[in-house]
């Protein structure tokens, strides 16, 4: 899957949250990886996302480089 930022620089682009872009969890390229910034929407689809399909990556990048599931 795509990895794309949190936000979308093109909608919301203000400058303290560009700057700390790289530190944000990333989004993916489909429900219910996508961060769509719509309340009514993710209330419905975070709780049943599965949180163990080997899309959802925890890492630390100053400990160990993130690298995406293979797919």
């Amino acid at each position: 899957m795509a990895r794309r930022p949190w936000v979308d620089p093109q909608d919301f682009n203000p400058g303290y949250l560009q700057r700390g872009l790289h530190r944000l969890p990333q989004q993916g390229g489909h429900a219910p990886w996508r961060h769509t910034q719509d309340y009514w929407t993710e209330k419905d689809e975070l709780p049943r996302a599965d949180l163990d399909d080997g899309t959802f990556v925890y890492c630390n990048p100053r400990s160990d480089p993130c690298t995406p599931p293979s797919t």
